[in-house]
């Protein structure tokens, strides 16, 4: 009797009516698994410890699922701002599992972050984890990278060539381009510069941009009459590469963008 009282408190927060976390976890799902585009958004899970250990597990096991490969369909895992996976200690050993494994299962895995320390950490503080998911993976792509250049070094065996290349990348552009290295091989067996450049259609679909974020919620609450694609279509052709360069429009200066977003 008390090891069932016992179950039964520590169940409370998560079951029934008035537990806190019961609509997440005791209620039917409001997402299929199954869907062609799976999308978990973990950036504030951190803020409550409790949730953010019961939800790394679903995340974890739905993850492993969908790159089993048990489908038969080939399967792409993006992992944007790998660091924050890297420091979960649920999500991080499924992450290296992912990159160790995506070649048996037909799978594709990319890790996205801001700088190579993410993912190697520093001298000072290796990462556990970071050094295999690097190891293992056949290409790289590294961006603009200013400022130290020790873990591009040691970790991706870039020659002085290539880091001078990185180093003195222009800065990307809103809308337009960015350039890169890909660097393809353990050992860095091959390396060129490449260029970026989005379709508009691409570009509104991804951007984070602040204005264009606060403009594309708009613009989409806008046009509901129209499928959500076609909203996205009619955007980028109107502004094909965003609104990092264009004047302040008048639906934001009479803070109509800004208004409609709050509605």
């Amino acid at each position: 009797m008390d090891e069932a009282h016992l179950a039964a408190i520590k169940l409370r927060s998560w079951t029934g009516e008035k537990g806190i976390y019961s609509r997440l976890f005791d209620h039917p799902t409001t997402i299929s698994l199954d869907n062609p585009w799976l999308f978990f958004n973990v950036e504030q899970l951190a803020d409550d410890p409790r949730l953010e250990t019961a939800m790394s597990l679903l995340i974890a096991h739905a993850t492993a699922q969908r790159a089993s490969g048990k489908s038969g369909q080939p399967s792409i895992t993006v992992l944007d701002e790998c660091w924050f996976l890297l420091d979960s200690p649920v999500l991080a050993p499924e992450v290296v599992q992912l990159f160790r494994t995506a070649r048996k299962r037909n799978s594709s895995v990319w890790g996205i972050s801001q700088t190579a320390e993410d993912f190697v950490g520093s001298e000072a503080k290796p990462s556990v984890h970071g050094a295999g998911i690097v190891k293992n993976s056949s290409t790289k792509i590294v961006g603009q990278q200013p400022g130290d250049m020790t873990a591009l070094r040691e970790h991706l065996h870039l020659n002085e060539t290539a880091l001078h290349q990185v180093k003195h990348f222009s800065a990307p552009r809103k809308g337009r381009s960015a350039d890169a290295l890909i660097v393809i091989g353990e050992k860095a067996d091959t390396t060129h510069t490449i260029r970026m450049v989005p379709t508009p259609l691409d570009y509104w679909i991804t951007t984070t941009y602040a204005r264009e974020r606060l403009y594309r919620s708009w613009w989409i609450s806008q046009h509901k009459d129209v499928p959500l694609i076609e909203a996205y279509r009619q955007l980028a052709r109107k502004y094909p590469f965003g609104l990092a360069d264009v004047e302040p429009l008048p639906e934001e200066q009479s803070m109509e963008v800004a208004k409609g977003v709050q509605k």
